[in-house]
């Protein structure tokens, strides 16, 4: 399982955010995306977010998706890889 990290662009309302999170959870590949820590106190971490992309699907051309959404800063796109233990 791969996991995509991204940063909102300071400019991205809170609204706005939802409302491109809500577009993410729809894309096929994506299981799951959200904000990191909503509640968090300083403004850089709450412009952090997260996509769970499932085993079966493209991280690289999800996070290539994820990039040209205007409300992300291209820069902050990142595949973080996960090993299932058995």
């Amino acid at each position: 399982m791969n996991t995509l990290t991204f940063n909102f662009r300071s400019a991205a309302s809170r609204d706005r955010q939802e409302s491109v999170l809500n577009t993410v959870n729809s894309w096929d590949g994506v299981d799951r995306a959200g904000l990191l820590k909503p509640d968090a106190k300083h403004d850089e971490v709450r412009l952090m977010a997260y996509a769970s992309v499932a085993d079966d699907a493209d991280a690289d051309e999800l996070s290539k998706r994820l990039s040209e959404l205007p409300e992300v800063d291209p820069e902050s796109v990142a595949i973080a890889s996960h090993r299932r233990l058995v």
